[in-house]
């Protein structure tokens, strides 16, 4: 493969890519469409050709929608462009993310939110890797070429018992990230973490004392419903006192005419 003739419309977003996650940079997208329309497009994108077909973008998202734009404003020689499309084997999904996180910290630079995203992604990804992988060389050998990872069968059993950490996420990324960088990352999406589930416990609390003190409410009406009847000790009384829920009236015409009869 190599550089192709490819419409804009087939082509797609990486697959690391979540629209939802990561915006566009819309003031970026019309200072590259109006370089465009000076100086034409340099074909510098680079995408992958799936096995079934698909054209997914390793890099340059915001090239790619400022060149949809010179062409919904009418430069329709844009709808088909060169782009560097390259086998599956060789861009990876390990490949993938790995371009497409450098990417984003190119795009937005040092961006608490971005860069805690990125890194939760690739903790993520290498963790599903580590966990497919029976002993150290069948981990690397999944990696491939993508990441110079160095690590010794101690290091691989720690990183099953304690997980994915920083060391092995900068080892994979390379010199472009530090390793503090990371690891600020890993401790912010902790906190943020525990956060949520201090949140979580609190509701459920609230969900347990609620319960409870329905439960309590219900119990003391049922003791006073069943005195009531014991001291009437006549005909069942289920329509001389309101009470909610059909189970509560059950209950109480059942007590009643157990205690009568």
């Amino acid at each position: 493969m190599g550089f192709q003739n490819v419409e804009l419309k087939e082509i797609e977003d990486n697959p690391f890519r979540e629209k939802s996650a990561y915006v566009y940079d819309n003031g970026k997208i019309d200072e590259l469409a109006e370089s465009m329309a000076d100086t034409s497009y340099w074909e510098n994108m680079l995408a992958r050709k799936t096995k079934d077909g698909r054209i997914q973008l390793a890099y340059g998202h915001h090239r790619l929608m400022a060149l949809k734009k010179l062409v919904e404003e009418g430069m329709l020689r844009y709808k088909e462009i060169k782009l560097n499309v390259r086998p599956e084997r060789e861009l990876t999904d390990e490949r993938m993310l790995k371009i497409f996180v450098q990417e984003n910290k190119d795009t937005w630079g040092e961006i608490p939110q971005n860069l805690c995203m990125s890194v939760l992604q690739l903790q993520a990804h290498l963790t599903g890797i580590l966990d497919a992988s029976k002993d150290k060389d069948e981990f690397i050998k999944r990696i491939g070429d993508a990441g110079a990872l160095k690590i010794d069968d101690r290091a691989f059993t720690r990183a099953k018992n304690t997980g994915v950490g920083a060391t092995m996420i900068s080892q994979f990324l390379g010199d472009t990230w530090s390793r503090q960088t990371i690891s600020d990352a890993l401790l912010s999406n902790k906190k943020s973490d525990k956060s949520k589930n201090a949140k979580l416990g609190k509701s459920k609390i609230l969900i347990v004392f609620s319960i409870i003190s329905t439960n309590y409410c219900f119990f003391r009406f049922l003791l006073s419903s069943l005195f009531l009847a014991i001291h009437i000790n006549k005909a069942p009384i289920v329509s001389s006192i309101p009470i909610g829920g059909c189970g509560g009236m059950f209950l109480f015409s059942f007590i009643s005419k157990v205690i009568t009869n």
